[in-house]
Protein backbone atom coordinates (compact mmCIF):
# COMPACT_ATOMS: atom_id res chain seq x y z
CA UNK A 1 0.00 0.00 0.00
CA UNK A 2 1.45 3.49 -0.99
CA UNK A 3 1.12 5.54 1.91
CA UNK A 4 2.07 9.11 -0.04
CA UNK A 5 0.30 10.20 -3.30
CA UNK A 6 2.07 12.94 -4.94
CA UNK A 7 -0.90 14.13 -6.90
CA UNK A 8 -3.18 14.95 -4.47
CA UNK A 9 -1.13 15.31 -1.38
CA UNK A 10 2.24 17.43 -0.44
CA UNK A 11 5.10 16.07 2.19
CA UNK A 12 6.33 18.62 4.17
CA UNK A 13 10.02 18.43 6.21
CA UNK A 14 8.76 19.74 9.43
CA UNK A 15 12.90 20.15 9.80
CA UNK A 16 13.09 18.15 13.24
CA UNK A 17 14.73 15.02 13.63
CA UNK A 18 13.53 13.52 10.15
CA UNK A 19 10.13 14.35 10.67
CA UNK A 20 7.57 14.49 8.39
CA UNK A 21 3.73 15.23 7.48
CA UNK A 22 1.72 14.54 4.68
CA UNK A 23 -0.69 17.09 3.94
CA UNK A 24 -3.82 16.79 1.34
CA UNK A 25 -3.25 19.62 -1.83
CA UNK A 26 -7.09 20.70 -1.21
CA UNK A 27 -7.50 20.49 2.08
CA UNK A 28 -6.60 21.39 5.60
CA UNK A 29 -3.12 22.70 5.94
CA UNK A 30 -1.36 23.56 9.13
CA UNK A 31 -0.33 26.80 9.97
CA UNK A 32 2.10 29.01 11.96
CA UNK A 33 -0.48 28.76 14.69
CA UNK A 34 -0.22 24.73 15.07
CA UNK A 35 3.34 25.55 15.04
CA UNK A 36 3.23 27.70 17.48
CA UNK A 37 0.59 25.57 19.92
CA UNK A 38 3.13 22.87 19.90
CA UNK A 39 6.27 24.78 21.05
CA UNK A 40 3.79 26.35 23.75
CA UNK A 41 2.90 22.63 24.96
CA UNK A 42 6.44 21.90 25.05
CA UNK A 43 7.48 24.60 27.00
CA UNK A 44 4.78 23.90 29.26
CA UNK A 45 5.91 20.63 29.90
CA UNK A 46 9.29 21.45 30.38
CA UNK A 47 8.93 23.73 32.95
CA UNK A 48 6.99 21.41 34.85
CA UNK A 49 9.04 18.69 34.78
CA UNK A 50 8.37 16.46 37.73
CA UNK A 51 4.63 16.94 37.34
CA UNK A 52 2.70 15.01 35.54
CA UNK A 53 1.27 16.50 32.90
CA UNK A 54 -1.65 14.84 30.26
CA UNK A 55 -1.89 16.22 26.76
CA UNK A 56 -5.18 15.18 24.49
CA UNK A 57 -5.32 16.47 21.09
CA UNK A 58 -8.77 16.24 19.93
CA UNK A 59 -9.70 17.31 16.17
CA UNK A 60 -6.41 16.22 15.46
CA UNK A 61 -6.91 17.03 11.57
CA UNK A 62 -3.69 15.87 9.82
CA UNK A 63 -2.03 15.52 13.26
CA UNK A 64 0.86 18.04 12.68
CA UNK A 65 0.33 20.00 16.38
CA UNK A 66 0.90 16.20 17.86
CA UNK A 67 3.77 15.02 15.56
CA UNK A 68 5.51 18.51 15.80
CA UNK A 69 4.82 17.63 19.56
CA UNK A 70 6.60 14.28 19.29
CA UNK A 71 9.04 16.06 17.67
CA UNK A 72 10.06 18.12 20.37
CA UNK A 73 9.21 15.94 23.21
CA UNK A 74 11.38 12.64 23.07
CA UNK A 75 9.31 11.52 26.51
CA UNK A 76 5.83 11.30 25.28
CA UNK A 77 3.90 8.08 26.00
CA UNK A 78 0.05 7.14 24.52
CA UNK A 79 -1.47 5.66 27.59
CA UNK A 80 -3.40 2.47 25.90
CA UNK A 81 -6.45 2.42 28.20
CA UNK A 82 -7.25 6.61 27.69
CA UNK A 83 -7.17 5.32 23.99
CA UNK A 84 -9.18 2.77 24.14
CA UNK A 85 -11.62 4.90 26.62
CA UNK A 86 -11.88 7.37 24.11
CA UNK A 87 -12.10 5.04 21.06
CA UNK A 88 -15.66 4.04 23.07
CA UNK A 89 -16.50 6.87 24.02
CA UNK A 90 -16.48 8.28 20.44
CA UNK A 91 -18.51 5.22 19.24
CA UNK A 92 -20.89 5.70 21.97
CA UNK A 93 -21.36 9.64 20.87
CA UNK A 94 -20.82 9.47 17.30
CA UNK A 95 -21.52 6.05 15.97
CA UNK A 96 -18.97 3.60 14.40
CA UNK A 97 -20.02 5.32 10.89
CA UNK A 98 -18.80 8.13 11.43
CA UNK A 99 -15.88 8.51 13.07
CA UNK A 100 -12.07 6.72 12.87
CA UNK A 101 -9.80 6.63 15.43
CA UNK A 102 -5.98 5.72 14.91
CA UNK A 103 -3.45 5.01 17.34
CA UNK A 104 -0.31 4.81 14.57
CA UNK A 105 1.90 3.41 17.51
CA UNK A 106 3.95 4.75 20.14
CA UNK A 107 6.95 6.85 19.58
CA UNK A 108 9.61 3.64 19.63
CA UNK A 109 7.67 2.28 17.41
CA UNK A 110 7.61 4.86 14.64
Amino acid sequence: MEVFDPNKETLEDLERDGFRLIQNRDGFRFGEDTVLLSWFVSENLRLRQGSPIRVLELGTNCGAASILLSARRKDLKIDPAALSDTKETVILDVGNDKTDLIHMGDQDQM
